[in-house]
């Protein structure tokens, strides 16, 4: 068990020690004529327990991925050996899934980077095209409300840091994220 879940583990058990001591019965709220019962212990007990649970599920979940992963090698392996697969571009269907993970968190992780750097009405649509690759300008303008002009000066600034690309559509356009981002499908 490494130190950070010993930590919360510990702070759970003190935690539980804690709502155990200040636990206070009904018969003294009554002597002291109060009406109202303290949850105060019950939050501590609460709390405790979730903690000391925490290290436990996280242990559990990492469990079960590295599980699934020796699955999905090991039925590559089978199906190698079944002579089912032949080409090495299906043996490295683990690999190739295990990258596209990658590639995910690397565009989450530049969504993030561009949330900081960007204005929120900026953010709000440039999130809208993640989420709707290919969506049109006038599609924006009702989900978010905002007036044309405002959007077609979001759009240009968003274009001139290279972070959308606008696709002529009709009388609109079609957004896509630029390459920056990474993701395939971007015109």
């Amino acid at each position: 068990m490494n130190v950070s879940r010993l930590v919360l583990v510990i702070a759970g058990v003190i935690l539980l020690v804690f709502s155990i001591i200040t636990y206070q019965t009904q018969s003294h709220h009554m002597m002291m004529m109060f009406n109202r019962v303290d949850y105060t212990s019950y939050f501590y007990a609460i709390i405790g327990i979730i903690l000391i649970f925490i290290p436990y599920a996280e242990s559990i979940l990492r469990g079960r991925k590295e599980t699934v992963l020796e699955n999905n090698r090991e039925s590559v392996k089978e199906l190698e050996d079944e002579g089912v697969i032949e080409d090495e571009r299906e043996i490295k269907v683990t690999g190739e899934i295990e990258r596209e993970i990658g590639m995910k968190n690397e565009l989450e992780n530049r969504l993030k980077l561009a949330e900081k750097l960007l204005s929120q009405d900026e953010f709000t649509i440039l999130r809208m095209i993640y989420e709707n690759e290919g969506i049109t300008q006038d599609s924006i303008h009702f989900r978010t409300g905002f007036s044309h002009s405002k959007i077609s000066m979001i759009m240009k600034k968003l274009e001139e840091r290279d972070l959308i690309v606008r696709e002529r559509f009709g009388k609109t356009y079609k957004l896509y994220l630029s390459e920056w981002f990474g993701k395939e499908g971007s015109p």
